[in-house]
Parts: structure tokens; C-alpha cells; sequence
């Protein structure tokens, strides 16, 4: 074998194991220009080939022989597939199971399965990319089928299932005569953003309390509060609950063009996803990301707003003009709209408030024991 062979199959041996130049030279107690200098071209002294095949989980006859390299599966890749059959399959599983079994009991069962693959992803595998995203994704579908499940529960609107979203989409368009009704498209779009921020919300507390609690480290989390400055991009959200709440003023005029009285939900969720989407924006970055939970949490809290609401008068497509209500009147003919009370002027105080204060004191999950433990003698 040439030196230049063992330096190829030497550094496919490192890439296969997913360790830098840096992590081998770490195991063997050499600096990390000794293993750059190996895969240029070299051979390593004979003491070191014992521990090198030892690092790279291989045999020195595999690291010297003639036979070209054959990657065989280890340990570390069965666990690996292991990780991806509890945190993908449970999802999986969860589906099926949802068709017979209660709801709660499904999602309780699929927390425990991607907990213990997101366990072994942590401290005996890789940590793949493609575990997290694929992990990110089956957590964000299972989120949205019990938040569609919650709203029907609610009484409010029967939501598909994400995955089951386009055949429904397609198939109320057909009960359409193939007509594309842009009032309905509008309003399954805006529906379906606030959907997709109600989904995100649990999906994101669930996946950093499971990655936090399989961490390590004693189970006992206690929570600290770590002042951060706040930079104008960062409290700029805490003005969208007010700007929410102030939509409704202009309805007080009852002067407004007639559509806008007939579509005023649609045109407020359409508010609340642009707002959501600004948000998004503005924390993007790192040192703002966290800040995201508390965002999202605020604008859904501002879906409450229309529960406040005063219904005193009603918009007439007949007359094209206003009215007191009544009860009795046909909704198909007389359209309600809210009036704004002081209720929502107190929520959006209150969530823009809670907001700024998160943006003050970011909190934290450390492990360990309590301050007033560490002081204890043993």
C-alpha cells in the first residue's frame, strides 16, 4: 500500500465515524497536525496504529490491507436507526393509533417514544441533522392534529389533519363546480396561517423541554431569570396586540364600505398572521430567536379579542346600510361586527406588558441543585 492509499482510506475511516482531525487527535493524544499530516501522505509510527484502528473502531489489517475499505454497520449506527424508529416511528404510530384510541393517550405514548430516541440520538449516536429536522417535522404534524382536534372539541371549525389538508382544499373546491371561490380561498388561507402558528407553539415547547430534560445532569430543573437588554427589534412586537386591538375602532363609525363590515374576521386573522410574520422576522437571529415562544404565544392570545367584542348592530346586504340587532335576523341577509370594549383595550395592555417583561428577563433551565442546596454541607 502507498502512503497516498493510507491517507484516502484513513480519512474515509475518520468521515465514517464522524470525527474531525481534531476529535482523532484528541482520542490518541497527538496534536491535530499529525493527523493532517497522516491523511497528506504519511505513515503514522508503528505504536500509533494500534490506538488509531482502535479510534476509528477498525482493525489495523483494515487500515494496511490491500482489500478496499467496506463500511460496516457498528454499534453507533444501530442506535442511530434505533433514535429514527422511536422519534419518526412513534409519530407514525401515533396516526395510526389516533383511529381507535384516545387522543391523549396517543400523544402521551408519542412523547415517551421521541423522548427516548431524541435520548439516544444525544448521548449515543452521531447527532444527525437529518434526525432534528425529520424529529422537527413529525413533532409539528402531530402538534397540528391535536390542535385541530381541540378546535373541533371547542365547537369552533373542523380542521383536516395537515397531512389530509390538500385532499380536503381540493375537494371543497370541487363541491364548487370546479369554481374558485376567492372569499373561501382567502379565508382557508388566513385560517390556516393562525393554524400553522397554534401548531408551532406546543411543537416548540415540547421539543426543548424533551432535548433539555435528556441533556444530563440531575433531573431536579430549576429556573433562572438572566437579565437581557432590550434592543428596539426585539420589543417592537409588544405594539402588534395593540395594533390588533385598535382594528376594531373604525367599526365604531359605522361608516365603512359594506365588504369590510361582511369580512371583518377575515381581514383581522389576516392582521394576525402579517403580524406573526413580521415577528418572525424581526427574531430571527440568534440572539433574538428566543424570543420567538413568547411572540408566538402573544399574537395567539389575540385571537381572544373577537370573544370581547360587542355585537349591537348588524350590516345589511339588502338595505346596504346599518342597524340596531335583533334577535331573529337571518345571517345570511344581516352580518354582524363587533364594537370594541374596554376588555380588549386591558388584554392587549396586559399580553404587551408580559411580552416586554420576557424581553427583560430571559428564563432559564439549568440542572442542578438549588442555590440554597449548594450551600449545604455534605
Amino acid at each position: 500500500m502507498t502512503e497516498l492509499e493510507f491517507a484516502r482510506r484513513l480519512k474515509q475511516y475518520r468521515k465514517a465515524k464522524n470525527l474531525t482531525q481534531q476529535e482523532l487527535a484528541d482520542r490518541l493524544g497527538v496534536s491535530n497536525k499529525s493527523v493532517s499530516r497522516w491523511e497528506g501522505g504519511s505513515y503514522p509510527d508503528v505504536p500509533t496504529l494500534g490506538p488509531l484502528a482502535k479510534a476509528l473502531g477498525v482493525t489495523v489489517d483494515d487500515l494496511l490491507g490491500e482489500a478496499p475499505p467496506i463500511r460496516t454497520m457498528g454499534r453507533g449506527d444501530w442506535q442511530n436507526l434505533l433514535s429514527f424508529a422511536f422519534a419518526i416511528g412513534g409519530g407514525v404510530l401515533f396516526f395510526l393509533l389516533e383511529l381507535f384510541v384516545p387522543t391523549a393517550l396517543c400523544y402521551l405514548l408519542y412523547l415517551g417514544a421521541m423522548a427516548y430516541g431524541v435520548y439516544l440520538q444525544k448521548h449515543y449516536t452521531y447527532h444527525s441533522r437529518w434526525f432534528h429536522t425529520a424529529n422537527l417535522v413529525m413533532n409539528f404534524f402531530v402538534n397540528g392534529a391535536v390542535v385541530s382536534g381541540l378546535l373541533a372539541l371547542a365547537g369552533q371549525v373542523t380542521v383536516p389533519d395537515p397531512v389530509l389538508f390538500l385532499p380536503r382544499l381540493l375537494e371543497q373546491y370541487q363541491q364548487l363546480q370546479g369554481s374558485v371561490d376567492s372569499r373561501l380561498a382567502q379565508q382557508l388561507m388566513a385560517f390556516y396561517l393562525l393554524y400553522l402558528l397554534l401548531s408551532a407553539i406546543p411543537s416548540a415547547v415540547t421539543g426543548l423541554l424533551i432535548r433539555g430534560y435528556v441533556s444530563g445532569g440531575p433531573l431536579r430543573l430549576r429556573p433562572t431569570a438572566e437579565p437581557t437588554p432590550v434592543t428596539p427589534l426585539k420589543a417592537i412586537p409588544a405594539l402588534f396586540p395593540v395594533l390588533l386591538g385598535l382594528y376594531w375602532l373604525p367599526f365604531e363609525s359605522a361608516a365603512l364600505p359594506g365588504w369590510l363590515y361582511m369580512n371583518q374576521r377575515l381581514f383581522f386573522h389576516w392582521g394576525v398572521a402579517i403580524c406573526a410574520m413580521f415577528s418572525l422576522l424581526m427574531l430571527w437571529k440568534k440572539e433574538r430567536r428566543h424570543m420567538l415562544l413568547p411572540a408566538g404565544v402573544m399574537l395567539a392570545c389575540t385571537l381572544g379579542y373577537s370573544g370581547m367584542l360587542r355585537w349591537e348592530r348588524v350590516y345589511s346586504t339588502l338595505s346596504r346600510a346599518v342597524h340596531p340587532w335583533r334577535s331573529g335576523m337571518n345571517g345570511h341577509y344581516y352580518h354582524s361586527f363587533g364594537q370594541i370594549t374596554w376588555g380588549i383595550a386591558v388584554w392587549a395592555a396586559v399580553l404587551a406588558a408580559l411580552y416586554l417583561l420576557c424581553c427583560r428577563y430571559r428564563l432559564r433551565l439549568l440542572r442542578g441543585p438549588s442555590p440554597s442546596e449548594e450551600g449545604e454541607p455534605q
